[in-house]
């Protein structure tokens, strides 16, 4: 509790540094990985976890599949 200066007013404060400065150098938009993006949701007849039905839209975005239920047939 000693290294707790709640007693130091803002300007007495020392600048914290927080280390180098990111740059980006490509930015990748969703168009370019995901041409038709016109229907964002669909219905599904199967019930699983978020976390998988996260893993097979990432697959069908990439171009795994033409939808998931190719997906389910391989």
């Amino acid at each position: 509790m000693g290294l707790l200066n709640h007693d130091m007013k803002k300007d007495e404060r020392p600048e914290m540094k927080h280390g180098a400065d990111f740059v980006v150098e490509k930015q990748v938009k969703r168009e370019d990985i995901v041409q038709n993006s016109e229907q964002v949701t669909y219905s599904t007849n199967v019930r699983v976890d978020n976390h998988v039905r996260n893993q097979l839209t990432a697959l069908v975005n990439v171009g795994a599949a033409k939808n998931v239920r190719e997906l389910e047939r391989r």
